[in-house]
């Protein structure tokens, strides 16, 4: 008996538990960039780190620290505790806070990767660390990206697009024969994907497609401060779903004293389509004014990829009361697909003959991003002498089946009259 109760108490406190963790947000910090990169021994370099709630509930009082170890430090003045209030619920990666720090590099600092420390925690739960590399270097023969940039800026499934990568010499001197690869045989699967994808998988994820020109471009020389553009025309895969690729590029390129160096890195490119979904009344058994019925609305998903958890309310009106649930659950409606959902409605007594059916309809599309749409749909009803047209179209299929069978008949006796005056004859 004493074990059964030391069970049940160890069930409850289980449950406890599980519950106040499900009840709080998720704390999500990814690091956005460092400015300048790479920043030079005894400069200052701009950090920014994204601050996200994941989670389905508000987090309070939100702690972040900087803690600026060797080689880096704050300046006399500068905080290194901020402190949010509160952090809404399912936030996207482009919403939420960025935290920002100007952080003194040491003239001495060693060049390449450097760890700075920062830590966190929500209300009074213990401090949690996270390390982050910032590439110090001293600009010598010093190149990097400035920009990317897309025309279209959203690139569909099957359609071609423009890629303009735009580099900047950060050297005090003229840098020759510079030349970009891009590898897109070596496309990552996604922003997410494990270090651990082989190559083969790799190249059976291909998103993208060099078109009419070379994956490697030239230019000659790029002054101090200059700024050149490598352009390429590509196509994304009729069948590339809508997520976030990461391509590999390579630079290569010499000084003035003819040293050679390469730099490889990674630029993102988001395929992404706009959903269209359409909401129609698949089935309306409701005839005329004061009677009820269950109206059945099919969703169906024109767009060029899948959308998910769509989720649908019923709104009532003058005209209209929702007899039944008035929000239903659908879920995921793949593209070119379509799902269905039946609400019970009553039809006040109206002379009107349609009455609109107000519906909201919410949703989210493969990069989860959110959507909320409002429609009408119209529900026509019979009046007066109206009504015995409305019965009429709505009969039985038979009666369509008889008048077609007349039909022939006819048909076979026009034939036959005819085929009788050509013997006489």
């Amino acid at each position: 008996m004493k074990h059964i109760n030391v069970l049940i108490m160890i069930l409850i406190m289980t449950t406890i538990i599980a519950s106040s963790v499900a009840a709080e947000g998720i704390l999500n910090i990814d690091f956005v960039n460092q400015d300048s990169d790479p920043v030079e021994p005894g400069d200052y370099v701009d950090i920014r780190w994204k601050v996200n709630n994941l989670g389905t509930d508000p987090i309070n009082d939100v702690q972040i620290e900087l803690l600026p170890d060797y080689p880096f430090s704050l300046d006399p003045g500068e905080t290194a505790l901020k402190n949010i209030p509160v952090l809404d619920a399912l936030q996207k990666t482009d919403t939420g806070y960025t935290i920002k720090y100007k952080v003194r590099v040491d003239n001495n600092a060693v060049e390449g990767k450097n760890t700075i420390k920062l830590r966190y925690k929500t209300g009074k739960n213990t401090w949690s660390i996270r390390e982050d590399d910032i590439n110090v270097q001293s600009i010598d023969a010093n190149i990097g990206i400035s920009s990317v940039q897309t025309t279209p800026e959203d690139i569909l499934p099957g359609t071609k697009f423009d890629l303009k990568i735009k580099i900047r010499n950060m050297a005090d001197s003229v840098l020759k024969d510079v030349s970009l690869q891009l590898d897109t045989t070596l496309s990552t699967i996604s922003a997410g994907a494990a270090t651990t994808t082989t190559k083969s998988e790799m190249l059976n994820a291909l998103p993208f497609a060099p078109l009419k020109s070379a994956t490697e471009k030239k230019i000659r020389n790029i002054k101090p401060g200059e700024e050149v553009i490598f352009s390429y025309s590509l196509v994304a895969y009729s069948d590339a779903e809508a997520k976030v690729y990461k391509i590999p590029i390579q630079l290569n390129y010499y000084d003035g004293l003819g040293t050679q160096y390469t730099k490889d890195d990674i630029i993102g490119l988001i395929v992404s389509a706009k959903p269209d979904i359409r909401a129609v009344i698949n089935e309306n058994p409701i005839t005329k004014a004061g009677t009820s019925g269950d109206i059945s609305v099919k969703f169906v998903n024109k767009g060029l990829t899948n959308i998910k958890f769509v989720n649908v309310i019923a709104h009532e009106n003058n005209d209209l009361e929702i007899t039944g649930a008035k929000e239903e659950y659908i879920g995921n409606i793949d593209s070119d697909d379509y799902e269905s959902v039946d609400f019970a409605v009553y039809v006040k007594n109206t002379e009107k003959s349609s009455v609109m059916l107000p519906l909201t309809y919410e949703f989210m599309d493969a990069n989860n991003n959110k959507y909320t749409k409002d429609v009408e749909l119209e529900m026509k009803l019979c009046t007066g002498d109206e009504e015995g047209v409305c019965q009429e179209n709505k009969s039985s299929p038979i009666g369509y089946i008889i008048g077609g069978i007349i039909l022939i008949v006819i048909l076979f006796l026009i034939i036959r009259a005819v085929m009788k005056r050509r013997k006489t004859k």
